[in-house]
């Protein structure tokens, strides 16, 4: 199973949260995807097995951007992560129909807990 990190759009914050994650132990390493690329553009692409997608989302805009792909991320376990703490992103994203939602740095450590559940089946 592999881990796959994408962000909606290219930011500071969202490279070093993914580089927060390569640095956790027991989860494989994270395929970090462009950001800003079409998600559409990875389907056409071999994929070995299932996998987890975290989708980084740093305000609504992306969310609506993100849901654009929703079809292509179906046989995928999506985890997204909230860059800010405004309650309306919540109500935009599940149609992404994620498995956990998480707020950036915040609840760091819970998704921790939640992909080592994920990797260790």
């Amino acid at each position: 199973m592999h881990l796959y990190f994408y962000a909606a759009n290219p930011s500071q914050q969202a490279v070093q949260y993914c580089e927060n994650i390569n640095e956790l132990d027991g989860i494989p390493e994270c395929i970090e995807l462009k950001a800003g690329e079409k998600l559409s553009t990875y389907s056409t692409q071999p994929v070995a097995g299932e996998g987890v997608f975290l989708l980084f989302a740093a305000d609504i805009a992306d969310i609506e951007y993100l849901q654009r792909f929703s079809e292509y991320l179906q046989d995928f376990l999506v985890i997204l992560v909230l860059g800010n703490s405004d309650l309306s992103l919540l109500n935009k994203c599940y149609g992404l129909c994620p498995r956990f939602v998480c707020q950036g740095e915040a609840d760091f450590s819970l998704l921790n807990q939640v992909l080592l559940k994920i990797f260790a089946v």
